[in-house]
């Protein structure tokens, strides 16, 4: 069963990436997959922001199968034209999408349900219990709901002019009620936006171990989006390694050198 359902997700998944313009892909509006969005306002006297749909698979970020993305020439020259209505001081963005795949034969019970947000603050398991996280499940759906049915078909994946007033409720507004920094409240410790042209770490959000009385939520880096204020680039690196310090393999060589001269001794 769990095979059948992602194969049915990657099929859709194939489905959207063939076209320039689709809708959000929305993994809890429809169990499976699901696409990362991109936000990006501009917090000045007349706020305005803009939603750029990447396209980049959440399960396949999170299984290395795509460790890297960069935005479209059409993505990039509507970025590097929204950046130049105001001072750049005024931009900043955040990302986020969400995947849904329950599988009640699965021993975990409820893997795969999941979150991706970014923040360049640290979590930990105070702040990323299941109830929270379940919230920032919705209040994702939610506003993908909101663009979805406004824009269900944007050119080049990109939208741009949402208001407060743009819409009801200023639906699909970066500041709505669902969305913002700190996803609609979701997450109130934590901030999910940086300054544009500050590096942006990519978080996925999920269900760890569970058993009958409930399950503990995970959290894991998939990376880190950036952009270029100079050229509008918007682009995702893969984590980095941690590289070991040097001295660390001085000290691994010196140990089997001493561990040599003991066995001569021994001898």
């Amino acid at each position: 069963m769990k095979f059948s359902i992602k194969v049915l997700a990657a099929s859709a998944l194939i489905a959207v990436a063939g076209s320039s313009q689709a809708a959000i892909l929305d993994g809890y509006a429809n169990p499976g997959d699901g696409d990362i969005f991109i936000s990006i306002l501009r917090d000045s006297a007349t706020p305005q922001s803009m939603i750029i749909d990447t396209n980049i698979s959440i399960f396949d970020l999170r299984d290395g199968v795509t460790t890297n993305w960069t935005a479209s020439a059409a993505q990039t020259a509507a970025v590097l034209n929204f950046l130049g209505t105001s001072d750049l001081s005024d931009f900043r963005f955040n990302a986020g999408g969400v995947s849904d795949q329950f599988d009640i034969f699965d021993p975990t019970m409820n893997d795969d349900l999941g979150a991706v947000v970014s923040s360049n603050d640290a979590f930990d398991s105070q702040i990323l219990d299941s109830s929270n996280v379940d919230t920032v499940r919705q209040n994702i759906h939610g506003f993908e709901t909101e663009i979805n049915n406004v824009y269900p078909s944007p050119a080049n994946d990109v939208i741009t002019g949402l208001s407060p007033s743009s819409q009801a409720n200023g639906a699909g507004f970066h500041n709505s009620a669902l969305w913002g920094d700190h996803v609609g409240g979701a997450l109130p410790s934590i901030n999910t936006a940086a300054a544009a042209g500050t590096p942006l770490d990519l978080w996925y959000l999920y269900n760890g171990s569970s058993d009958f009385l409930g399950y503990t939520t995970s959290y894991l880096k998939l990376g880190q989006f950036s952009i270029d204020t100079a050229t509008g680039v918007i682009s995702l690196s893969p984590v980095s390694s941690v590289p070991v310090p040097a001295a660390i393999w001085l000290l691994g060589s010196g140990l089997v050198g001493l561990v040599g001269v003991a066995r001569r001794k021994a001898a």
